[in-house]
């Protein structure tokens, strides 16, 4: 086991440093540890003990955050050529929808624009 220095940053007077434990594999794998789970740190003499944070301690975020419609459709949106936003994405009671129309839509919070939401939802395509 390893302890690291890492400067993050320096500014003219003062240096950022950061900490890095390097923990072996098989440790990691014997304690049955995954990446980004939350430690708690606590000084016992002259030691430092680490154990994962109980999950009554956690955050109440549980897991991946539910996307709503909104915001799957921004990131959707956000990564089409700007071609491709010219295109017809839905039909609704017979009128067609383009990416770009329907981004005004759902950005603009309209009734219409939470159907349109909930309808490409529903189909997975956002």
């Amino acid at each position: 086991m390893k302890l690291q220095k890492h400067i993050s940053r320096r500014t003219k007077d003062k240096e950022y440093v950061k900490w890095s434990i390097i923990i072996p594999e098989e440790n990691i794998k014997e304690l049955k540890w995954a990446q980004g789970i939350s430690l708690k740190t606590e000084l016992k003499g002259d030691s430092l003990v680490l154990s994962p944070e109980d999950s009554k301690e956690k955050s109440s975020i549980t897991g991946p955050k539910k996307l709503s419609y909104y915001e799957r459709f921004v990131l959707v949106y956000a990564n089409l050529p700007l071609e491709e936003r010219k295109l017809p994405v839905i039909v609704i009671e017979g009128e067609t929808f383009t990416w770009a129309r329907s981004y005004l839509e759902i950005k603009s919070k309209t009734q219409l624009g939470k159907i349109i939401g909930e309808r490409l939802l529903k189909l997975r395509i956002i």
